[in-house]
């Protein structure tokens, strides 16, 4: 009986750290084509540009062996100890740039008025980067995620920032388009 239960207490300890590997599983076809084994890839990155600590940049990977390319937006986030990063595929920042423009147009600028006491609008990527504005009853504050399921990878950025992102996205979809060609 003894042994039953410790066998019972060591699955229900462990059972929560196996979901928790779940839910960071990537669906990523960027991280799925990196990640493939029998590979030969290469990995080249272009800097497209900075806001306070969220860094963003163009890679593509390339299988040498057969000679395709997947290409993608990587954000890096830091904190005063580790650097996150996360991928959106190619096809996902035309929606980054929809939804981060909507944020500006018509969160950013309304004023809060709900009760609320926290209100969040946001964006997950397949790769679980996560972009948005949350809100503590008092102003709206945006965020970029590495990866949405760690509160560490979050960056907040100045409202006035938005438009250079923006830009960095678009900078990104046209640098991707060219050198996948």
């Amino acid at each position: 009986m003894k042994k039953l239960f410790l066998l019972f207490l060591l699955i229900m300890v462990c059972l929560p750290s196996f979901a928790d590997d779940e839910d960071k599983k990537s669906e990523s076809l960027t991280v799925a084509f990196k990640d493939k084994s029998g590979s030969l890839i290469q990995e080249s990155r272009f800097e497209v540009g900075k806001v306070g600590s969220i860094q963003f940049d163009v890679i593509i990977f390339t299988d040498i062996l057969k000679g395709d390319k997947v290409g993608s937006l990587r954000i890096t986030t830091s904190d005063s100890r580790y650097n996150y990063f996360g991928y959106l595929d190619s096809d996902e920042i035309d929606d980054c740039i929809q939804s981060l423009i909507y944020i500006r147009d018509n969160v950013l600028t309304t004023p809060i008025e709900n009760e609320a006491n926290y209100s969040q609008v946001a964006y997950k990527s397949r790769d679980r980067v996560g972009l948005g504005v949350t809100n503590y009853g008092k102003k709206w504050t945006p965020y970029i995620n590495a990866h949405t399921w760690d509160k560490d990878s979050r960056n907040t950025y100045k409202a006035e920032d938005i438009d250079n992102i923006i830009n960095f996205f678009k900078q990104s979809k046209e640098l991707i388009k060219s050198k996948l060609q």
